[in-house]
This record gives C-alpha cells, structure tokens and sequence, in this order.
C-alpha cells in the first residue's frame, strides 16, 4: 500500500483540520485594519475609559417617556391635589348609588292665580334634593364628614367614597341633611343658586 502523499494533499488536510473559530479569527485579524484590532483585556484595563474618538463620536440624549415624568407642585394647592390623587389610587371604598330630584315651593296665588309665573320645569324649583343609598353602612351620622362646594360634594365613610359633581350650583350654607340608619339612606336638601332670583324685569 502506497502512503506517499503529495504536497497539495497535505495542504488540503491541514485545510480539515482546522476549526471554525481559528478561521474566523485569522480571517478577521486579516480583514481588520491595525487600528481596529483590539488588545487582549487584563487587569489593568479595570478602570481606564475608552479613547474617544473625537471625529465620529455624537452625544445621545435619552429623553424619558412622558408617562415617566413628573412635575413636582409649586404651591400648596397643587401639593394637596396630588396627595388626594395618590390616596385614591390605593382606596378600595365602593361609590355608593344616588339619585337627584327637584323641589319648588308652591303656594295658592301660584296654584290657581299663576301670580309668580312658575312652571313645572327644573327651571322653577328652589332645592335639589340628593339621595344616596350606603346599604351596610355602620357609621352613623355624627361619624360622618361630609363636604359640600358649590358645585361638589365629598361624603367619605367606612365601606363607601361618594365624590359627586352637582348639575347646578348650590349654597353650601344653607341645605339639612337627614339620615334614615333603617335603611342606609341619606337625604340631603340643597338651596340653589339661581341666577335669575334676584332679576327686576
């Protein structure tokens, strides 16, 4: 048997030998200008920064998503705001079910002589009358603190969290409140502000 072999075959065996990361590496040191080919890290390398290259470099600001940024308050309004905001994130108290209904005082001269001119419309009544249910409610009414605007109205209690914009402005000085602990149900009684109450035609 003949085991002579040529120069091209050993060359050609070499070749099959070699493994993918040795001809990678070659071929990339080949490839790569002398700049470009990086020296081997050690422990002296630990706190150096690498040279900038002043040519090809350009400052990248990362700008944050709105959603992450926050204004902090300037005033003690805004303070209070984002304090209320924040407590409600984490209330789990229910918003209990209320209704509104209309009053008007009606007199004889009105019913039979329509002396003041009044109609059967909204337009005509005097009070506002709301109504809201707290079914299980334990508190009682002296625990109660409640908080009435203008056009708003704040009843926090143990198991509900009533916050209830008024359709039409209210006088926060004059209304009663009337609680039927039987069943659950708070009545209050609001004076309106009209603004034509007080038009001499």
């Amino acid at each position: 048997m003949n085991t002579e072999c040529t120069l091209n075959q050993l060359r050609g065996l070499m070749q099959l030998l070699r493994t993918d990361e040795s001809d990678s590496s070659s071929d990339d040191d080949a490839i790569l200008p002398a700049k470009d080919k990086q020296k081997p890290f050690g422990p002296g390398d630990i706190n150096k920064k690498p040279a900038a290259d002043t040519k090809d470099d350009k400052k990248v600001e990362i700008v944050p998503p709105a959603c992450c940024t926050s204004i902090e308050p300037q005033s003690l309004d805004e303070w209070e705001a984002k304090q209320a905001e924040d407590q409600n994130i984490f209330d789990t108290r229910q918003e209990p079910e209320f209704t509104i209904s209309y009053k008007q005082v009606v007199t004889t001269e009105d019913l039979y002589l329509g002396m003041s001119n009044k109609t059967p419309s909204t337009a005509s009544c005097e009070d506002m009358i709301l109504e809201i249910k707290l079914p299980g409610e334990t508190a009682t009414i002296d625990e109660m603190e409640l908080t009435i605007t203008e056009n708003f109205l704040d009843l926090p209690v143990r198991k509900f969290k009533a916050k209830i914009a008024l359709p039409h402005p209210v006088d926060p000085n004059k209304g009663k409140a009337t609680y039927n602990a039987e069943y659950n149900l708070l009545k209050l009684v609001l004076r309106m502000n009209r603004e034509l109450d007080f038009v001499n035609f």
